[in-house]
């Protein structure tokens, strides 16, 4: 295999698994908000519950009050089933979150593999480094380029997600034990979309210099 056909092979592998990662780390966000709603949901259903410590008020009935929905004082034990129903939604989509953040590991996992292949590659295979890489001109990549690139975007994927994760806590969600729990969410959310540890511009420069790769390869085969 050519120099040049290596490098956008490897490419072409990094390309599709930061497609993977950003699918995964979409639906995580999308996870992530439903939680939040859910919780704010779940604290507005618990609004209704008296104050466990008043010992004037019956702990096993809602407080009915002017701005008490009718249905409340029709059906006594709706505020706890309501309650336990919106616990339940929680803790699954808790687990679907666990599930996406495994597939971003695995996803980044796949990347440092990669990664590694490369620099092997680039070790034991000095020949190909030799006059095919000067070829294409300004235009070609070399496999030592390609490979420091994939090491540089592997790793900052691997930072991310690493962070990521540490800002749910080791159960999936420990923010959820925080009494300012829709605020904690909020903070969260704001973390995963900054995506702060990406450097998306540098990948779209690396995607360009590949794209222009491609069109001289194609354009020198039909020539």
């Amino acid at each position: 295999m050519s120099a040049s056909a290596l490098v956008l092979q490897w490419h072409d592998r990094f390309d599709k698994l930061s497609l993977q990662w950003h699918q995964a780390h979409s639906h995580s966000v999308s996870v992530l908000q439903n939680i939040q709603n859910l919780v704010e949901q779940r604290q507005m259903t618990l609004s209704y519950l008296p104050e466990l410590n008043d010992p004037h008020r019956n702990a096993a009935h809602p407080i009915f009050g002017a701005d008490t929905p009718l249905i409340l004082s029709q059906i006594p034990d709706l505020v706890q089933r309501l309650g336990l129903k919106q616990t339940a939604a929680i803790e699954r989509s808790v687990k679907t979150l666990q599930a996406d953040l495994e597939e971003i590991g695995q996803v980044v996992r796949e990347m440092n593999r990669l990664k590694q292949g490369a620099l092997d590659r680039i070790r034991s295979s000095t020949p190909l480094l030799g006059p095919e890489d000067s070829a294409a001109g300004p235009l070609q990549i070399s496999l030592v380029e390609m490979a420091d690139w994939i090491q540089t975007m592997a790793s900052s994927y691997d930072r991310e997600s690493f962070a990521l994760k540490q800002s749910v806590g080791p159960s999936g969600l420990d923010i959820l034990s925080n009494d300012e729990q829709s605020d904690a969410l909020a903070r969260t959310l704001g973390r995963w979309n900054a995506l702060s540890l990406l450097d998306l511009d540098f990948e779209a420069i690396v995607r360009e210099r590949v794209k222009a790769l491609r069109r001289y390869e194609r354009q020198a085969n039909q020539g």
